[in-house]
């Protein structure tokens, strides 16, 4: 069965020129792809793909028709960010490039079929993660200049611009079907970012309280946005709406000319492919 686009929005695609002069960025999970095409300065948005497969997961085949739908022809660069739950920060000041391996080994297994991969992010910091090597060569196979990003660390680029500013403590959720990813600010200092698989949302609300109470934040200065591509986005708001005062979705990033029919789609579900858009930017 050909996978189908569960969300397809277009803006002015005729317009585009065949050749090769715009930017396609992807964030890529177990169960789903998320896809924009964008003009060279990534500003403006042409097209939107969310794919979403529920229980199973994506397989190259289903690639064949996702590709076919993505106007690769029409692109020069591909920015492919992926859900991984392996991976870490360190400070850009201290990262050693002869001991990439080791930071993310001393925290997890890293198998051979797994390439470790780094990027760097905003206020000095560098972020390695691993993908697995199939995932990397059947990328590579299939579409040119291509670059790899963590999905969960490129939310890092664009969360600063979204705290608000009266808030003692800002929290922000990232959910997925099977795992979230928790990146906690003090004011707007980064305290915490940490990725978690899980298997209900009070896994969710577990963790968000867990850290209000450790780092002694008062309940009424904190602030929650959540974000994601799962309908279990809309289960955690309403979780954390009943023990949190102030919970909210992450609105749409700035800053970028999205298609009009766009605004009929739910805004968190689209944060984290346009926060990968902005960290590349």
């Amino acid at each position: 069965m050909i996978l189908q686009p569960s969300i397809s929005v277009d803006n002015n695609l005729l317009l585009l020129e065949d050749k090769k002069s715009h930017k396609s960025f992807l964030i890529l999970g177990k169960n789903y792809v998320c896809y924009a095409l964008t003009d060279q300065s990534s500003k403006k948005v042409f097209s939107i793909r969310y794919y979403y497969s529920a229980n199973q997961v994506i397989g190259k085949s289903d690639f064949e028709s996702i590709f076919k739908d993505m106007n690769v022809s029409r692109v020069s660069t591909f920015y492919v960010a992926i859900d991984t739950l392996k991976s870490t920060l360190f400070p850009t000041s201290m990262f050693d490039e002869s001991f990439l391996h080791q930071y993310l080994e001393n925290l997890c297994e890293v198998d051979q079929e797994e390439v470790i991969m780094k990027q760097n992010l905003v206020n000095e910091i560098t972020n390695i993660f691993a993908i697995k090597k199939s995932t990397q060569n059947f990328l590579i196979s299939k579409l040119e200049n291509v670059e790899f990003f963590d999905s969960h660390a490129s939310l890092l680029a664009i969360y600063q611009a979204h705290i608000i500013l009266e808030h003692q403590a800002s929290i922000f959720i990232s959910c997925k079907d099977e795992s979230f990813a928790i990146s906690a600010y003090q004011k707007n200092d980064l305290v915490l970012h940490q990725v978690y698989e899980y298997n209900h949302v009070n896994d969710i609300l577990y963790h968000a309280t867990h850290l209000m109470e450790a780092k002694g934040w008062n309940i009424n200065k904190l602030g929650i946005q959540l974000h994601g591509e799962s309908t279990m986005t809309e289960h955690a708001f309403h979780v954390l709406q009943n023990y949190f005062p102030v919970v909210k979705y992450c609105i749409r990033i700035s800053d970028i000319q999205y298609p009009e029919t766009l605004s009929d789609q739910p805004a968190h579900y689209f944060f984290n492919l346009f926060a990968l858009v902005k960290c590349v930017s």
